[in-house]
Order: structure tokens, then sequence, then C-alpha cells
């Protein structure tokens, strides 16, 4: 994987633990991802490893983020944004070693870290307005950990949407938690509370201090 690929921040070589962020993108698109001001899913997941790494250091944490090749998602058998997430957990282990690490997707990202969280490094996954159809298997949760946070005013992703999806995840999860962020929509405009709320859980999570 092209360093590019992979945006570092916080601390490597005394991690205790990695939140790697994935974004959002379209149902199906085959363009490239971009740097610019249309590049909305890698933007805003841009700005929230901007908004949380520094206090995501201060637990030990190092805050990566991953640019796909590719805007969308485009195939549910073999989706774009899958292989290159499972690429960026093997350069993970190799870079950090067995440290527990914490997917944090949002809209498709969330989609995306589900379908790659039977990584063994894996011990759960933070869904920030994630996109979490009926149609998902939530079968690689098993024995991981689900957080998931939804806007009020989500007409994209919001939680009725994604209520199927969550059944499941209660039968197969070894815990599932939601929270509701309140008059918020999908593009997550109070920022400050869904960074608290992806450092606070990642730190729970990564400390294995979950009750």
């Amino acid at each position: 994987m092209k360093p590019d690929r992979l945006r570092r921040r916080g601390p490597e070589l005394d991690a205790r633990g990695l939140i790697l962020l994935l974004h959002g993108g379209s149902i199906n698109s085959y363009a490239a991802v971009g740097d610019g001001r249309m590049a909305r899913g890698w933007g805003r997941t841009r700005s929230i490893q901007d908004g949380i790494w520094a206090s995501a250091a201060a637990h030990g944490l190092s805050t990566w983020a991953l640019k796909h090749s590719m805007q969308g998602w485009n195939d549910d058998k073999n989706p774009s944004p899958v292989p290159e997430a499972r690429r960026a957990l093997e350069v993970a282990k190799d870079a950090l070693g067995d440290v527990p690490i914490v997917l944090v997707g949002h809209s498709m990202g969330g989609r995306t870290a589900v379908r790659v969280a039977d990584h063994k490094s894996v011990v759960g996954v933070i869904g920030l307005a994630p996109w979490l159809p009926r149609s998902e298997s939530a079968s690689t949760l098993t024995g991981k950990h689900l957080r998931v946070a939804h806007a009020r005013l989500d007409h994209e992703c919001g939680l009725s949407k994604m209520a199927s999806f969550l059944k499941d995840a209660e039968r197969t999860a070894a815990t599932v938690q939601i929270e509701d962020m309140g008059l918020d929509l999908h593009y997550l405009v109070r920022r400050s509370r869904w960074h608290e709320f992806t450092v606070r859980h990642a730190a729970e999570l990564t400390g294995r201090n979950i009750e």
C-alpha cells in the first residue's frame, strides 16, 4: 500500500492501540478519491482525524486515516474499499505489532469497518452515522464490540435504516451501544461531540475496560 494512502498521526513506537479511520463515499462510483473540495468523504475523515488525534494520543493511541482509491462501494459481494481496508490492517500490524485496533467509520466507512472487523487485531467498531443496511451481515462482529452514534436529522443513514442490522448485531457482538447525538445531520455538523464520542469509546475499547 502506498504511504500516501495512510495518513498517520500520534505515537507509533510506544502506541498501546490504534484508531483506523475509514471514510465515506457513494453507493456507486469508480471515480478516484481526490484531495480537493469535492472529496467530501475523505475530507470529512481528514477533519475527524485532525480533531481527535491529539486527545487520542493522550490515551496512547495512534490515529490513522485510510484514503481509498475509489469513491464508491460499487458491489455488495466485492466492495471496492474492503480489500484496501484489509491491507491497511496488515500494514498496521507490521508497524505497531499486536496492539488492539478500533475501526472508526463514517457513512460508507462504517460498512467497510464491519466487513473487516473479523481481523484478529480488531477489538471493536465505532460507526459515526454509519451506512448499515438490512442486507449487511453482522457475523464479522462475533466477539467484537460495536458503538454507533446517530443523528436525529440524518435522512441518509438514520437509525431506522440500520435497525435490522443492529438487532442482528445485538445477537452477535460482545457488546452493542447506541448513542443519540441529537439534532445533527449526516455531515456531523456539531463536530466536537462526535470527536469526544470517538475518543472516549476508542480509549475504552483498547483499554478492554468494558462493562
